[in-house]
């Protein structure tokens, strides 16, 4: 069916688009990012979903020179914009704030069905292989270029306020079309829709891996495999995250980024708490960019990390080493079945409010509280966790769900996946003009920048941890290896998968 399209195709790029530190390509050729590449979703969909995709791309413009609000079918104008912005958006346009998004001309939203909301989502969270290069890469094609919802130079803007703000953002761009179409319900349910599939498949694995575990020698030889290939996966997560966030512009070391990384790696070495060392790494990165009436203040970053170390050790000596854990309460004690849903819910959500790059940055604080501090997780199971999880249609942080099934049975499953998906819904639905403004600010920024290189120092610590884990004996450190040169040379967005079932194979053969 052929598009309408809108007599205003786009805006001006902004500066902030023109910067995105991952750009996602128009063409349908393979693509490049930050050493990952992606194939773009083929447009001729085969079968059942003929439906869905009418739904997509259908937009009706009976008459282009009357604008119309959400609830009819023409494309939307200039003078009903205002509809689209946020209650919040209104609120600091007021107080005087900067909001660039104010003009809603290029929006051609159909009208939309909450049903027929939540089916487009559901489609696209079927097909949600590959990370969320290729997911976002998904929803662009067919919602933008396709389906003309947006200009792209809009959806360039949207998605880099995403990329700073915490939280998985093929999740937080699935809310934010759908609360283009339907509001912030339609929000919900857009990303609801795109969850549903992983978390369903999900459930029924966490079922069977808890009630009847690993104890065939044929599963057991599999996984064996199946672990190492995952460490090999946090390595090769940790140097895509470090390109990305530790290398500038001029395809250089960013010096200070890269002190902040190896800062943060420091401090998980003498176990001083995540919060702490990522705080200073906030402070330190704002001081570089807005203490220039400050003399020498690299010098004083160095100061001020050497104080933080040294201060933390003569703490331990005096007294005993503090707990690394998120959460108080009973979160570091093992019970019949894990911890209490209280704190399964309060883990979920402080580890999805400091999802800062990918779903691997999850990674470190979820092991420190569930296997180091409380110990009713092993590391064997936290791996068994992130390999399940990357073989299915979900984003990566979904892995969640077997560790709270694990930790409280369906309650826990629940309730861990509910909090850390809980910060990527509701900056959408609170408002996403709000938080453009916040992530503009000069002093949020460079605070906000701080801590994701202080992240990938974080990751690279439990990376080793990992692999401290799994490898035993030379034919361990083999199987690392291949699957490590595999990833890094093969990034198709199936290539993860791949690697994993070849392992399962391969470890047939190598565990007898």
């Amino acid at each position: 069916m052929p598009l309408a399209r809108s007599s205003r195709e786009s805006v001006p790029k902004t500066e902030q688009a023109l910067n995105m530190s991952v750009e996602l390509e128009l063409t349908t050729s393979p693509h490049q990012n930050n050493g990952s590449s992606y194939e773009s979703v083929s447009t001729n969909t085969p079968g059942d979903d003929n439906e869905t995709r009418e739904l997509v791309s259908h937009v009706v413009v009976a008459d282009e020179e009357a604008p119309a609000d959400l609830g009819s079918d023409k494309a939307v104008g200039s003078a009903d914009a205002t509809k689209y912005e946020s209650f919040l958006g209104r609120w600091i346009r007021k107080l005087g704030f900067n909001v660039e998004d104010n003009d809603y001309s290029d929006v051609n939203v159909p009208k939309l069905s909450y049903w027929q909301i939540f089916k487009i989502f559901l489609w696209f969270g079927c097909r949600a292989f590959g990370g969320p290069v290729a997911h976002i890469a998904m929803m662009k094609q067919e919602l933008v270029v396709e389906a003309k919802w947006i200009s792209t130079a809009r959806f360039n803007r949207v998605y880099s306020v995403y990329q700073v703000l915490p939280g998985p953002e093929a999740t937080e761009i699935a809310c934010y079309f759908g609360y283009l179409a339907g509001g912030r319900f339609g929000a919900f349910l857009g990303g609801l829709g795109f969850l549903l599939p992983g978390f369903s498949a999900l459930m029924v694995i966490s079922y069977l891996y808890v009630n009847y575990g690993l104890d065939s020698p044929v599963v057991k030889r599999s996984f064996s495999a199946i672990q190492i290939a995952v460490s090999a996966m946090i390595f090769r997560a940790t140097h895509k995250l470090a390109e990305g966030t530790l290398i500038d512009a001029k395809k250089e070391l960013d010096w200070d980024k890269g002190f902040y990384c190896l800062f943060c790696f420091l401090t998980s070495v003498i176990n001083l708490n995540f919060f702490i060392a990522l705080a200073v790494c906030g402070v330190m990165n704002t001081i570089v960019h807005h203490g220039e009436w400050i003399p020498h203040r690299h010098l004083l970053n160095a100061f001020i990390a050497a104080c933080t170390l040294g201060f933390y050790v003569l703490y331990t000596q005096l007294h005993s080493v503090p707990s690394g854990s998120l959460v108080g309460g009973d979160a570091g004690t093992s019970t019949a079945i894990g911890t209490s849903l209280n704190n399964l819910f309060v883990l979920g959500l402080i580890a999805g409010l400091v999802t800062f790059g990918g779903a691997y940055t999850t990674l470190p604080f979820i092991y420190t509280t569930a296997v180091e501090t409380g110990k009713w997780l092993t590391p064997q199971q936290f791996l068994d966790a992130v390999a399940i999880t990357n073989m299915l249609p979900t984003p990566l942080v979904m892995f969640v769900t077997l560790v709270g099934y694990i930790g409280h049975r369906v309650e826990g499953a629940v309730i861990m996946t509910i909090g850390i998906f809980l910060p990527a819904f509701s900056f959408t639905i609170i408002g996403h003009d709000f938080f453009q403004a916040v992530v503009d600010n000069k002093y949020v920024e460079p605070f906000l920048d701080g801590i994701s290189a202080a992240v990938i120092g974080l990751l690279l610590f439990t990376a080793f941890q990992f692999l401290n884990n799994v490898l035993v004996n030379p034919i361990d450190a083999v199987v690392f290896l291949l699957a490590f040169v595999s990833l890094f040379y093969f990034t198709n967005k199936y290539t993860a998968p791949l690697v994993l079932i070849v392992a399962a194979i391969a470890g047939q053969v190598l565990y007898k």
